[in-house]
């Protein structure tokens, strides 16, 4: 075994030929020295309008300031149309994942893979050009750093007839205006519904994580309005889900340990005082602060850009101040009467005399529907998401310290 093909069995990556939308993706040797090249089908190399917009990838590829992109040199040898790879040695995701199935449940290997490829899309984007298909076999991975990599770019060929053709049994990644109408123009929207395709195929063996489960429902809308704007809008909204699961269960861990220790305190010390306990005045139901009715044009001002905001009046400022108050405040009311029914499942003093293996899976679920009622509610009531999370975390926090109380009397009685 040569040294090259040491390090590509160290690597986990196989040696054999790996096919794609364009060709067959292969490491030869030349000169003593290995090398990644794609042979070019030959009905596609035929074409001379495949030809033109091969030409003009190549040259896309160079402009390109981003380290996602395999750049390559055109090469005529033996008939056969070539692409000889930049220095390193890819292959296709398709390949990597049959290969080395656990590599999507390894820390950072599919963030890393969707962040990269979010982050090309925004440059082909700004250059007005689109990437089309994000088919398994159309994204390459780099051996031993597993970045994500992209060659040819799908609008490259719209100067062919009927280039939708290229991709022949990867159409699930192409978008449905793309397949329906050919003469519609690509948009980032249709690169965003071939992006959240590739990421439910990612998952197809295991489970969706919390933060991707709504990025892949809206990314794959049927109406392209309905998808995210722009490849930025979406890696924002992973952001956003990702900090909030992680607040939360940082939050629940903390409640949880904290649980544990006085359960084992009052379950352990001998209690000789008894006191008594004395239940709270019920709660009444809080009035709707927007039951006073719903005002239509400041609902225009409130959905508004960023430049009509520079035109209001104080006058105008209170009033959006005001109804973000009174929206918190229905955030706060309808969040803490549905938390305390959630929370009352886990903190009962049947749930509190479970096995801890028990109790921690329960807290677990717990923990899932608390973060899915904020986002449905913060939705519903339109304040913004980091306001949302600092009301929901201050809720929470009061209600299980009520209920430690209640349990802590009821044990003491």
């Amino acid at each position: 075994m040569t040294y090259e093909e040491m390090l590509n069995a160290k690597g986990g990556y196989q040696s054999q030929a790996g096919k794609c939308p364009f060709g067959v993706i292969a490491r030869l040797q030349t000169d003593s020295k290995y090398h990644d090249v794609l042979t070019i089908d030959a009905q596609w190399a035929a074409i001379p309008a495949f030809r033109q917009g091969l030409q003009a990838d190549c040259m896309l590829g160079r402009k390109l300031n981003v380290k996602q992109q395999i750049r390559y040199e055109i090469v005529e040898a033996d008939g056969k149309t070539q692409l000889e790879l930049e220095a390193g040695s890819y292959q296709t995701l398709e390949q990597a994942i049959d290969a080395n199935p656990s590599l999507v449940v390894q820390p950072g290997f599919v963030d890393g893979v969707i962040s990269g490829l979010l982050a090309i899309m925004g440059q082909l984007h700004s250059k007005s050009a689109f990437h089309i298909c994000f088919s398994p076999r159309n994204v390459f991975v780099r051996k031993g750093d597993n970045m994500p990599m992209l060659l040819l770019h799908g609008s490259s060929f719209t100067g062919m007839r009927n280039a939708i053709r290229l991709f022949e049994g990867q159409e699930d990644y192409i978008a449905p205006e793309l397949k329906e109408d050919e003469s519609i123009t690509p948009t980032p929207q249709s690169d965003i519904y071939s992006l959240g395709k590739l990421i439910t195929w990612i998952f197809s063996q295991t489970t969706i994580p919390f933060e991707y489960k709504s990025v892949i429902t809206k990314a794959t809308c049927e109406d392209p309005s309905k998808r995210f704007a722009s490849s930025d809008q979406m890696e924002k909204r992973i952001a956003s889900l990702r900090s909030t699961k992680q607040s939360f269960m940082v939050l629940i861990a903390a409640l949880t340990i904290a649980l544990i220790t006085v359960w084992l305190y009052f379950e352990l010390t001998p209690q000789t005082t008894e006191r008594e306990f004395i239940e709270g005045a019920p709660k009444t139901e809080q009035p709707n602060p927007l039951e006073d009715g719903f005002d239509p044009e400041l609902e225009m001002i409130l959905e508004g850009d960023s430049s009509s905001s520079d035109t209001l009046t104080a006058e105008e400022r209170l009033t959006i101040d005001d109804y973000m108050k009174k929206a918190e405040e229905i955030f706060r009311r309808r969040y803490t009467e549905k938390a305390d029914g959630i929370l009352s499942k886990v903190y009962n003093n049947e749930s509190m005399n479970s096995s801890e293996k028990t109790f921690m899976a329960t807290s677990s679920a717990m923990s899932e529907e608390l973060i899915n009622l904020q986002n449905q509610l913060a939705e519903e009531s339109g304040i913004p998401d980091a306001t949302a999370n600092r009301i929901a975390s201050e809720v929470v926090s009061k209600i299980i310290a009520e209920k430690q109380k209640t349990i802590s009397s009821i044990e003491i009685k």
